[in-house]
């Protein structure tokens, strides 16, 4: 049996809360510890679908350039471009349970011209993962998270910052790494079509 005492509340954003729990779990001896809680915000399925339909999302991804030495070290450079692309057509199902940037590149859809994209603001985003070395955002998490006013101006979003190595999950994030979540920040754009 398990106990929990609500230790305390941090607000991470406009609709993000971790909260802090004393944790009192039995088995065999009392062990005392802090558990971690991200409260995400939730929506329906038709509301994640009509916020899709006016907000899309959009990638950018750099290419990559690999080396081996005789010796066996592989150095990786990144090589940044500035093309953003809007992403395929996603269906109700996919806005959920599909990481949205990991095929991106056979998902892209269409070059964006750079002079049309304007940015409103920036927000911080919080996503679930299953393991901590693999970031997976969905779309719904993006749109669920979107400030409301926001949301009232934008067509389009951007990940612009995600957790990269291990510094970006065990540093100043590891509260919210062990909470179950990785932060990125996140663009809402205007975009002229």
């Amino acid at each position: 049996m398990e106990k929990r005492k609500l230790l305390g509340e941090e607000v991470l954003s406009e609709k993000v809360v971790l909260k802090r729990f004393e944790s009192e779990q039995f088995k065999g001896d009392r062990i005392l510890g802090v558990e971690k809680e991200i409260i995400l915000p939730t929506m329906s399925d038709a509301e994640l679908w009509a916020i899709y339909q006016q907000i899309k999302p959009m990638f950018n991804k750099s290419d990559y350039k690999s080396k081996q030495y005789a010796n066996g070290d592989i150095s990786i450079t990144e090589i940044p471009n500035d093309n953003w692309y809007w992403l395929k057509k996603l269906t109700p199902e996919q806005l959920r349970n599909i990481a949205f940037l990991w095929d991106a590149k056979k998902d892209k859809r269409r070059l964006v011209d750079n002079s049309k994209i304007e940015t409103i603001d920036e927000f911080q985003c919080f996503h679930t993962y299953g393991y901590h070395g693999l970031f997976k955002p969905s779309v719904a998490e993006v749109l669920q998270q979107m400030p409301d006013k926001l949301k009232k101006h934008a067509n389009g979003f951007r990940i612009t910052k995600s957790p990269n190595v291990a510094a970006d999950l065990w540093g100043a994030d590891a509260d919210i790494t062990n909470a179950g979540c990785h932060r990125s920040t996140v663009q809402a754009l205007i975009v002229e079509k």
